[in-house]
C-alpha cells in the first residue's frame, strides 16, 4: 500500500505551527489569502486537530473580525476609572449573570429601575434590553427585564475576576483593582442590586446566599468606621445571609460613602436616604433615644453634608 503524497504549500508551515493551539482564524490572519474554511480543510488533509481551547480562540477571533466595535466597547466596559463602568461592575456582582456556555452577560432588573440603568449603560458599550414575560402576574408583580451584552473580551474579563463563581465567593480582587476614589461606585451598584433600606432609614441590609464571604464588606466598614453584624439563617423556604447596618449612624455613614460621587444609582433608594437625612436635620438629635456616642456620630455625619446638595438630589 502506498501513501498518497501531499504536495506542501507555502502556508502549510504556518498552519502546522499554529492551527492546533490558536485555531483557523489566527492562521487566516497570518496567511492573508485563505479563509477559515480553507484552512480547516487544509489542516484536515495534514492530519491536524484543533483543541477545545483553539476552537474557542478561533470563534472569538472570528467575532472580533466581524464586529470590530466589540474591542471599543470592551475598553469602556473594563475602564476601572469610569464611574459608570465601575457602577455596572457592582450591579453585575449583585444581579448579573455570566453564561458558562454562551457568549452572554445579563443584568436582571424591574421596570421602575430600568430607566436609571439604561442611563448608565448608554455610555458603556452595546447593551440590549429584553422583556421577560410571565405566565401569570401576581398582585404586586413588577415588569421584569434583562440587559444583555455579548462581548467575549468582557466575558473573559469578568471570569478573571471571579464573576462566574459569585455564589459564596468574594469580589475583593476586582474591588482592589479599582482606584480607591472610584470604589464607591462599585459599592453603589452592589447596593442597588442586593441592598435595601428600611422606611425610617434606621436599618440597611445587604442580602446574599448562606455561604457568602463578606470579607469585602468587613474591609470597607473597617475603613469607614462603620459598625455591622452578619446574620445567617436556614429556613424551610430557603437559606441566606444578611450583612446589616443597625442605627442611623451606621446607615448614614455607609450612604454618605456610596452617594458622595456622581449622581448614579436607583432614584428610589437615593430618595429614601434623602428623606432620612431631612428627617434627622429637622429634629434635634435626642441623646436618650440614640445614645450619646451615636448621637454625636450622627451630628458629625450630618455636618458633612451640604444643604444645597439635597435640593439637587445629589450628595
Amino acid at each position: 500500500m502506498t501513501t498518497k503524497y501531499i504536495k506542501p504549500e507555502p502556508s502549510d508551515a504556518i498552519i502546522t505551527k499554529f492551527f492546533e493551539t490558536e485555531g483557523s482564524c489566527y492562521c487566516a490572519s497570518l496567511i492573508g489569502t485563505m479563509s477559515n474554511l480553507e484552512i480547516a480543510r487544509r489542516a484536515y488533509i495534514l492530519g491536524l486537530k484543533s483543541s477545545k481551547e483553539s476552537k474557542s480562540k478561533s470563534r472569538k477571533a472570528s467575532i472580533l473580525l466581524k464586529h470590530p466595535e466589540i474591542e471599543k466597547d470592551f475598553e469602556t466596559l473594563s475602564d476601572l476609572t469610569n464611574p459608570r463602568s465601575v457602577y455596572i461592575l457592582g450591579l453585575l456582582w449583585a444581579d448579573g449573570n455570566v453564561s458558562k456556555t454562551r457568549n452572554r452577560i445579563t443584568i436582571s432588573t424591574t421596570h421602575p429601575d430600568l430607566e436609571s440603568i439604561k442611563a448608565a449603560t448608554q455610555e458603556v458599550g452595546g447593551w440590549l434590553i429584553s422583556h421577560k414575560k410571565a405566565a401569570r402576574k401576581k398582585q404586586h408583580w413588577k415588569e421584569q427585564y434583562q440587559l444583555i451584552i455579548s462581548n467575549p473580551l468582557f466575558k473573559d474579563f469578568l471570569l478573571k475576576y471571579n464573576y462566574g463563581n459569585k455564589s459564596g465567593g468574594s469580589p475583593k480582587e476586582i474591588i482592589e483593582s479599582i482606584p480607591a476614589e472610584c470604589r464607591k461606585y462599585w459599592f453603589l451598584g452592589y447596593f442597588d442590586g442586593d441592598g435595601s433600606i428600611s422606611k425610617d432609614g434606621a436599618v440597611l441590609d445587604l442580602a446574599s446566599c448562606y455561604d457568602q464571604n463578606w470579607d469585602f464588606m468587613e474591609d470597607l466598614c473597617g475603613e469607614q468606621n462603620i459598625e455591622f453584624k452578619i446574620e445567617r439563617r436556614s429556613l424551610s423556604r430557603g437559606a441566606g445571609s444578611v450583612f446589616r447596618f443597625i442605627s442611623y449612624a451606621n446607615t448614614l455613614a455607609f450612604c454618605r460613602y456610596i452617594y458622595s460621587g456622581e449622581n448614579l444609582g436607583f432614584p428610589r433608594k437615593r430618595e429614601r436616604f434623602l428623606k432620612m437625612l431631612e428627617h434627622l436635620r429637622r429634629h434635634n438629635i435626642n441623646w436618650n433615644l440614640f445614645g450619646k456616642s451615636n448621637a454625636e456620630k450622627i451630628q458629625l455625619l450630618l455636618s458633612s453634608f451640604e444643604p444645597s446638595n439635597l435640593v439637587n438630589n445629589a450628595l
